[in-house]
């Protein structure tokens, strides 16, 4: 069990959401997705970013060779979720990242207003 919750906490400082705003590109129909080619350089960096994707955006495994993350900017929030490669629609889709003034539910990722401000931004910028 200490292995798998290792691996969960090295996959979510490496690929959590304000490190994957450094690898995005504007896929099909103007989604804004990871780059899967710039992100993954070795076979460790593939392992942890299929736990990412199942942890935190809800991964289907029978797809995980075609699938990265997309992100939308919606308000205050962003959205984040799986994105198929071969048929180019979003698979999932939840809230990832807020600021701590945000209310609600406990979330995954809360940054601070400027980091969230700049991952907008690259997000946006795409």
């Amino acid at each position: 069990m200490a292995l798998i919750t290792n691996a969960r906490i090295e996959a979510a400082k490496r690929f959590n959401p304000k490190n994957l705003c450094s690898y995005l590109t504007k896929g099909e129909g103007g989604v804004v997705i990871v780059d899967r080619a710039k992100l993954l350089q070795t076979q460790d960096d593939k392992r942890l970013f299929v736990i990412v994707m199942n942890a935190d955006y809800r991964l289907n495994y029978s797809d995980c060779d075609y699938s990265t993350v997309y992100f939308e900017v919606d308000g205050e929030c962003i959205i984040g979720g799986i994105y198929n490669l071969q048929t180019r629609t979003k698979m999932t889709k939840q809230q990832i990242a807020v600021s701590p003034e945000s209310v609600g539910i406990t979330r995954r990722y809360v940054y601070s207003q400027s980091v969230l401000d700049e991952m907008r931004k690259a997000i946006l910028n795409a």
